[in-house]
């Protein structure tokens, strides 16, 4: 309840829109498809950055229009522009702030 109730107040302050994209990157894990699920009931468009196969399927079933594996993509922001239209992404929620296997990425290096 605690996860949903994040990030429902952190959509809701987003200001983010019906079919407008929204990012989330660590969105594979608890409290991002609890994201994904209520933004995808708010009638956004939710991409998940996230790694692994297991990953993938979990945002898909949940939700997730879109899942970018960052250990299997070399340029992710490239990659979010281009599923989202060509433009970008209209809001991103950061849910998981990590590095894996050495590979660190944060949001403010992808654009």
């Amino acid at each position: 309840m605690c996860s949903a109730s994040t990030m429902n107040r952190a959509l809701v302050d987003s200001g983010l829109k019906a079919g407008q994209w929204v990012v989330f990157p660590g969105g594979g894990g608890g409290v991002g498809i609890q994201g994904v699920q209520i933004a995808k009931a708010m009638g956004m468009r939710p991409i998940v950055i996230d790694g692994g196969d297991q990953k993938a399927k979990l945002a898909k079933e949940m939700g997730a229009e879109e899942f970018i594996d960052f250990t299997k993509v070399k340029d992710v922001a490239a990659e979010v522009k281009k599923v989202a239209d060509g433009i970008g992404a209209h809001g991103c929620i950061v849910t998981a702030y990590q590095a894996y296997k050495g590979r660190f990425w944060r949001f403010d290096l992808w654009w």
